[in-house]
């Protein structure tokens, strides 16, 4: 006797990372931090509040980036990684917070969370 396909799909755990928008169940302090502080903070910033298992993070790129994942643990330095990394142009929104970092050089080596790793 077979079990149906749905059956064993509701039994397995899935893992999953990506981002996201705002939304009602996103938590409102990462939200307002967002709307309110994207060119305000340091590159490399992360804020991480846990909704139902779930990391919500917000995260100091080029701008804001705000994601989900349940897969992923932001505890100790294992949790980031070095990247090679290339700069934004000067011109865009935040600029000169990029420019802080990369100085003159157009690639660097810099430390990001696992979870950016993983989505790109």
């Amino acid at each position: 006797m077979s079990i149906p396909l749905f059956t064993e799909l509701r039994s397995c755990q899935f893992g999953a990372v990506g981002t996201t928008r705002p939304h009602k169940e996103f938590p409102k302090e990462l939200s307002k931090i967002k709307n309110w502080f994207a060119i305000k903070l340091f590159w490399n910033i992360l804020f991480v509040i846990v909704v139902q298992d779930t990391l919500c993070l917000a995260w100091q790129d080029n701008n804001i980036v705000l994601a989900l994942s349940n897969i992923h643990i932001i505890y100790k330095i294992d949790d980031f990684r070095k990247k090679i990394r290339k700069r934004s142009a000067k011109i865009s929104i935040n600029g000169c917070i990029i420019c802080i970092i990369f100085e003159d050089l157009l690639t660097k080596e810099l430390w990001i969370p696992y979870f950016i790793n993983n989505y790109n």
